[in-house]
């Protein structure tokens, strides 16, 4: 009887161990997944807090602290009057005031960005916000971290003639300072990828890359685009105002295309920004400074505009400092079969086509055109073949008309410039190597059909410094 009386008892107090241990091993868990939220949450790139129904604070990582300078403990605290630039959301209203832009300012520090709220809701039961804020400037630099254009190097941009290859040089050099850039030449050429590559090759390359179609906005909005403006500038000004480009470009480099279109008002605003680098808001009581890189760009003959007073001389040279002149596509015919065979096999990729190359006839065709609208334009031709193409290889009939129909006569007048022999030899290899590339004799092919030995071919492409990939 005793016996079974403390088995019984020695039995209850297992279980009660047991479950003790397993409370304990639970509370331990519990804790653990507590943590990892926290030191995930405190990783997070974005600034985020909790607010219950009223506005108090119940969690808040580390980048929420940095980013507003808040030296002590916000917890408990009521967020609407910490951040006066938050309302409280209304129920009816949600979506509109979901998304804000907003401008933080402290002890002269000043924040502008976006900051999104997240109801919690559980059981149909409204427990609170989450509420995230990203700076503006860290947003451009993220999206050029992810943009494909923010790789691109002087290294990418596809070219082997003498032409390009001196303009990499020159560009590559230019990276390497921190002087304005004015990069010329028809429009098509290629101006904005050599403005990306020279930043990205520069010291500034982890900030921001800014570009700017100064054709495409109207001038009323220029301004207000480039240097940004207040709070209450204007009637319809944003609440907590705009930051400008060149604010956003800040320790970064601003790419300005089209310069030439910019009129004389904003051109003397832009001058003063080179000369005491500092920025004039729209409704500011003071300016701003700021470090930018300038790269302009223009299809125009600035110094024709100078002398017809539709471009400010003092600006002109205040731009050209390090200038780069592209060459035309007709001016590096060479580089012709480099391309096609580079946008043949993007586009048939892009496209799901099986489109490997272009036949001999279609080359000839594309060598002898003039190209007025340059790489822009050959691009669009090659898109166009890749869609049109019945075959792996493009032919004659499938390129537009204008291409194929083009007279020796015309070849003659409409382009003037003399290739050297050497320019005549290096582009035939170049042909004659894309043609017989996927061909296990390639260089024995190739050499056959200019009617060289293979010794003297490799010769030939050690001197030009010929390579096919």
């Amino acid at each position: 009887m005793k016996k079974n009386v403390l088995m019984n008892f020695l039995g209850k107090m297992a279980d009660l161990i047991s479950s003790k241990l397993k409370e304990q091993i639970k509370t331990y868990e519990l804790e653990l997944e507590k943590k990892k939220l926290e030191t995930l949450v405190d990783n997070m790139d974005k600034a985020i807090v909790s607010i219950d129904v009223n506005g108090k604070i119940d969690k808040y990582n580390a980048k929420f602290r940095e980013i507003f300078k808040l030296k002590e403990d916000v917890y408990n605290k009521n967020i609407f009057k910490i951040l006066d630039f938050i309302s409280e959301p209304s129920i009816d209203n949600f979506k509109r005031d979901k998304l804000c832009s907003f401008s933080y300012k402290k002890e002269g520090y000043t924040l502008k960005g976006i900051y999104n709220i997240n109801k919690i809701v559980l059981k149909d039961d409204l427990k609170g916000y989450v509420i995230d804020f990203i700076d503006k400037k860290d947003a451009i630099k993220t999206y050029n971290k992810i943009n494909k254009d923010y790789k691109i190097t002087l290294e990418n941009i596809i070219g082997e003639s003498q032409e390009i290859k001196q303009v990499k040089k020159e560009a590559l050099i230019a990276s390497k300072s921190s002087s304005t850039v004015l990069i010329t030449g028809e429009s098509g050429t290629g101006k904005e990828l050599f403005a990306r590559a020279i930043h990205n090759h520069s010291k500034r390359s982890e900030n921001p890359f800014v570009a700017v179609n100064c054709a495409a906005i109207p001038d009323n909005l220029l301004e207000s685009e480039l240097f940004g403006y207040e709070e209450g500038a204007f009637t319809g000004a944003r609440k907590g105002g705009k930051l400008g480009m060149f604010e956003l470009a800040h320790k970064g480099s601003i790419f300005l295309d089209e310069i030439g279109d910019m009129s004389l008002h904003l051109q003397s605003k832009l001058l003063r920004v080179l000369q005491e680098k500092e920025l004039n808001k729209i409704g500011a009581k003071s300016n701003v400074f700021i470090d930018v890189r300038i790269i302009a760009a223009t299809n125009k003959n600035l110094e024709d505009m100078i002398k017809k007073r539709t471009f400010r001389e003092d600006l002109y040279y205040r731009l050209n400092v390090i200038p780069i002149k592209l060459p035309s596509l007709r001016e590096r015919k060479s580089d012709i079969p480099l391309l096609i065979d580079y946008m043949v096999k993007e586009y048939s990729e892009k496209l799901n086509k099986s489109v490997s190359g272009v036949d001999n006839n279609v080359l000839d065709a594309m060598l002898s055109y003039k190209w007025p609208g340059n790489i822009r334009e050959l691009q669009n031709l090659v898109e166009y073949s890749v869609n049109m193409s019945y075959s792996s290889i493009i032919s004659l009939d499938v390129i537009p008309k204008k291409i194929r129909t083009i007279k020796h006569e015309e070849v003659i007048r409409e382009d003037d410039s003399i290739r050297t022999l050497d320019e005549l030899e290096k582009h035939e290899i170049i042909k004659a190597l894309l043609k017989y590339k996927d061909y296990k004799k390639d260089k024995e092919l190739a050499a056959k059909a200019l009617g060289i030995s293979r010794a003297t071919l490799y010769r030939k492409l050690e001197k030009y410094n010929i390579v096919i990939k």
